[in-house]
């Protein structure tokens, strides 16, 4: 039988996520309690031992999380996991819609042993063009308008800024990231 447990919040901010017979969160979620007409984004990052991905999704969780912010009337809220595994668990990147809670889930996997040994910056590439890729033809396939492109416009430019879409990898600050 799996183990459930509720996330009971009083205020706004970072939760751990839990996962039943860990000491340690397997991610966080950011909850913000006033927000109810606007797009709500959720992150959740779940990696084993990727050292550098949950600085890397801390980044994201910057950019895209207030973004839902600037949608009023968003036709769904989302929730974003990112799974960073073994191949062996035989974790998948999808897609799907609830109808009944209105949220778009999207789940990135990847491959623990193809970023393991990588730099910070390479992960970085890595995950921003994988990400927004994905998110971005999510978004346009469930959105037939073009209310969902002013959204990817505005994320597309705060992932430039945090350089997560370089057209290749920028090493410039390796040593700093990476080493200090």
């Amino acid at each position: 039988m799996d183990e459930v447990y509720a996330l009971l919040a009083v205020k706004d901010g970072w939760y751990d996520v839990m996962e039943y017979g860990k000491s340690k969160p397997i991610g966080q979620v950011f909850l913000n309690l006033e927000l109810e007409d606007l797009m709500k984004i959720r992150v959740v990052c779940e990696t084993a031992s990727a050292e550098y991905m949950y600085k890397i999704f801390g980044e994201f969780r910057t950019i895209i999380e207030p973004l839902g912010c600037s949608y009023q009337d968003s036709p769904f809220d989302m929730d974003i996991v990112f799974r960073c595994r073994e191949a062996s668990c035989g974790f998948k990147t999808f897609q799907r819609f609830s109808k009944v809670k209105n949220i778009l889930h999207v789940e990135i996997a990847f491959n623990e042993e193809d970023i393991i040994d990588k730099l910070k910056a390479e992960q970085r590439f890595i995950f921003g063009h994988t990400t927004y890729d994905f998110l971005s033809e999510t978004l346009l396939e469930r959105i037939k308008n073009n209310d969902v492109q002013p959204f990817l416009n505005e994320l597309r430019s705060s992932m430039h800024e945090m350089r997560w879409l370089e057209d290749e990898v920028d090493y410039s600050n390796s040593f700093e990231e990476d080493f200090v």
